[in-house]
């Protein structure tokens, strides 16, 4: 599956970077002042610099909020702050989010083990199987159209079937297959993944396998094998961190303008979530701060990593609840100026 960011794509969310930072230094100097000999240099970002974070970013593997991949992706962002000179704090909350916490299939006539990876909750249901895990025969249907539905009995069958099925597979579950299996695809969209999991609480347990798992696990349908499905995601109580890298003021560090940008990624198969194209937004962001903490304007920059923002905005409403909220603000002793948020995608 193609789940990073084409270089061609990259280049056109850099120059939309460097159009943004030059709109964020023109602020600056409206509302303080970048030294004028300073500003040429204010508006050159480091595109090898950018390219670099993205990789570093992406190559956590995940960074769905909760996951090890993010806390990693914190820690990075908060080593590049420090390096680049900026001081530093944290806002730390916690949240439910569903961890899969390692999910296989297991061929039964021979007893081997293929690495899975567990698909979203449906809403609040994570589909969790029995610690035995649940079996039936393994029955390839393709796309799930009605051809390649025909003459197939899916009654307590694993199902096996194509990524690019749009939400074919709530088909399979209604003609009574007890669980779903996805083959990673060439090639995908977002639209094929947002109908891989529903609202509603349904228990159905999906799991994805890579491409050469799932050419191997088709093979096997055609004999009628019988598999075991272990798909072990639970709804966990989890730590997440939003990082605050503090450029200060040269002449009014009491008022502060805050530029964000979330450096959390989502999948449907949230252990597979590296988010290259998620990541251009932090990855400017901290090479903004560089420049910043190099010429420093009048007021203070506030430089916020934010974390769950697919979780409807988890790491931002714990920031505003947070620090908005703090004596300092709500006495006047600091004054929160203009928040700018940098979201690039394409």
């Amino acid at each position: 599956m193609v789940i990073g960011v084409g270089r061609a794509t990259l280049t056109g969310l850099l120059a939309i970077a460097v159009i943004l930072f030059s709109t964020c230094t023109t602020l600056a100097l409206n509302l303080g002042r970048v030294h004028e000999a300073e500003t040429s240099a204010a508006l050159l970002l480091d595109l090898e610099a950018i390219e670099r974070h993205v990789e570093v970013l992406a190559g956590f593997g995940t960074r769905v909020t909760g996951y090890e991949g993010a806390l990693k992706a914190a820690g990075y962002i908060r080593r590049v702050f420090e390096e680049y000179g900026l001081e530093v704090f944290t806002v730390n909350y916690t949240i439910a989010m569903p961890i899969d916490e390692g999910s296989w299939i297991v061929v039964e006539d021979t007893g081997d083990r293929i690495e899975a990876f567990s698909l979203w909750p449906n809403g609040p249901q994570a589909c969790t199987t029995p610690p035995n895990g649940i079996s039936g025969r393994l029955v390839y249907i393709g796309d799930g159209s009605f051809d390649s539905l025909e003459g197939k009995d899916l009654e307590g069958a694993i199902v096996l079937m194509d990524f690019n099925s749009g939400d074919n597979w709530i088909r399979a579950v209604d003609l009574g297959a007890r669980a779903i299996i996805f083959v990673e695809p060439e090639h995908t969209t977002s639209l094929e993944s947002f109908k891989k999991a529903v609202s509603a609480p349904l228990y159905a347990p999906r799991l994805y396998v890579k491409r050469n798992a799932g050419l191997r696990l088709v093979e096997l349908a055609e004999k009628g094998v019988v598999v075991r499905l272990f798909n072990n995601i639970k709804w966990r109580e989890v730590r997440a961190v939003n990082v605050v890298g503090v450029v200060r003021g040269a002449e009014k560090p009491d008022e502060v303008v805050i530029v964000s940008a979330h450096y959390d990624s989502w999948s449907v198969v949230p252990r597979l979530a590296p988010g290259a194209e998620d990541a251009v937004s932090i990855a400017s962001l901290l090479e903004m701060a560089k420049l910043f903490a190099h010429n420093r304007p009048l007021r203070t920059i506030w430089f916020t990593a934010f974390s769950g923002y697919y979780q409807a905005l988890a790491g931002p409403i714990n920031f505003v609840e947070q620090v908005f909220y703090s004596p300092e603000i709500q006495s006047g002793e600091v004054k929160i100026l203009l928040h700018l948020g940098i979201d690039l995608s394409s």
